[in-house]
Order: structure tokens, then sequence, then C-alpha cells
């Protein structure tokens, strides 16, 4: 297959799966979007709309990881980015991940400053992690 064609398809996946997940039908989206996650070109957004479906349905461990792997991928902005990434540390928090939270956000807030309420979540966790 070339990769015009892989490209294609992927991005087809991916409007298909947010048609499915708008008509609630979660196993599906998520079918669709794994197969468009497999394209570098649509890596990012299908890795943070996995991660946002396991989230919605309690598959915390999923959702861990699909935001793992959008991290990873080149997000089509920067802001895009940041909130793949405040998200993934705000679901670490919400599970009492607190180190791997303090760390996502500590790392968020040397990339980008005053981003949301970054430094009052570092401020938070730090206390926490270092029983303070």
């Amino acid at each position: 297959m070339s990769q015009q064609t892989a490209a294609d398809l992927a991005a087809q996946q991916y409007k298909l799966a947010l048609t499915y997940r708008d008509m609630g039908m979660h196993e599906e989206a998520v079918a669709a979007l794994e197969l468009a996650s497999r394209s570098p070109a649509h890596r990012f957004l299908s890795a943070a709309a996995l991660a946002r479906l396991y989230w919605n349905k309690g598959s915390i461990e999923k959702a861990v990881y699909w935001f793992e792997r959008a991290a990873e991928a080149p997000a089509p902005s920067v802001d895009e980015g940041r909130s793949v990434i405040y998200e993934l540390g705000d679901l670490l928090e919400r599970t009492n991940e607190n180190a791997r939270a303090l760390s996502i956000f500590l790392e968020l807030q040397a990339d980008a400053g005053e981003f949301r309420d970054v430094a009052a979540r570092v401020e938070r966790l730090s206390r926490v992690v270092t029983g303070g």
C-alpha cells in the first residue's frame, strides 16, 4: 500500500471514528481510531481521542496509555500538545499517581510556564509527594 493510500485510509478511519463516537458507538470508534493511530499523520489526534474515550468509560490504564502515545506524537499545535500533557497529568492526579502527575506538571511548567493552573498543581503535588 502506498503512503498516500495509507494516509487517506487513516484520515477516513479518523472521520469515521468521530462519527461513531458521536453516535455512541464506543467499540466501533475505538477500532477505527486504533487503525487511524497507525498513521504518523493521524497518531496524535487519534491517540488523544482514544484516551478521552477510555477515560470517559472508566478504563484508566488504557486512557493513560493513549495519552502517553499522543504526547509522544507531533501535535498539530503547541496548545493541543500542551493540552494532552495537561490531561495526562490531570488523570494521573485523579487516580492518586501523584509522583507521576507531579513529573508531568513539572515538565509542562518548564515548557509552558504559566499554563492553566499548572503552578498551583505543582505546588500542591509537591507537598503531597514530599509529605509536607
